[in-house]
């Protein structure tokens, strides 16, 4: 839908002869942004397993780099000890102050 929510950034890149997909979202860190960044991230997957579904077939963890990520813009204000970031977790994504693609 056009007013929907989406994720920031597509990135690809090549791990050994695989081409993969790694897709970043840029935004703060605070337990009241969980529940935008969980709607983004269910809005993406559910268009890579539609539309998206070429994108789809590139985008998995390669060991190192988790498929997508969550980039804390601004401060980090998201405790360990919160209900916010066990949602995020157990939704298979918690943010990082910084992400090394090397």
């Amino acid at each position: 839908m056009p007013d929907d929510s989406r994720w920031d950034y597509g990135i690809g890149y090549r791990n050994g002869n695989r081409e993969l997909a790694l897709w970043i979202e840029v935004h703060s860190a605070q337990t009241s942004e969980v529940r935008a960044v969980l709607n983004k991230l269910r809005w993406l997957k559910d268009w890579l397993a539609s539309e998206g579904e070429p994108l789809g077939r590139l985008t998995e963890t390669n060991g190192t780099l988790p498929a997508f990520v969550w980039l804390a813009s601004g401060a980090f204000r998201l405790p360990k000890t919160t209900p916010q970031y066990r949602l995020a977790a157990t939704a298979g994504i918690v943010p990082r102050k910084r992400l090394s693609l090397a």
